[in-house]
């Protein structure tokens, strides 16, 4: 199946704007959610970091291959796996976290 240039367009500028929201929920939750939220600091911190890594990943896999297909793989794969890591590590915290207390 051929995707269309328009249709890589819709779907990257989508892409954007969901890490876009992504990004500014992780430094919303980094500023002030530990001082609004009524759950454990460690628990928002994490999950913060968690949101920043999601939208690292997000951003790597949907937009920058795309962007640049000729990159060298390996570096590729170590930024998307690192990105990917620090989503599920600090979501995972946050959970426990959150469960801990």
């Amino acid at each position: 199946m051929h995707i269309t240039r328009r249709a890589e367009l819709v779907v990257q500028t989508a892409a954007i704007a969901w890490a876009a929201i992504l990004v500014l929920g992780g430094l919303w939750l980094l500023a002030f959610g530990p001082t609004v939220l009524p759950v454990p600091g460690a628990s928002v911190l994490c999950a913060a970091v968690g949101l920043l890594g999601a939208a690292q990943f997000l951003f790597m896999v949907l937009v920058a291959d795309h962007l640049f297909p000729h990159v060298y793989p390996g570096l590729r794969i170590a930024g998307e796996v690192g990105s990917f890591v620090i989503f599920v590590a600090g979501l995972s915290l946050a959970a426990w976290f959150l469960v801990r207390s």
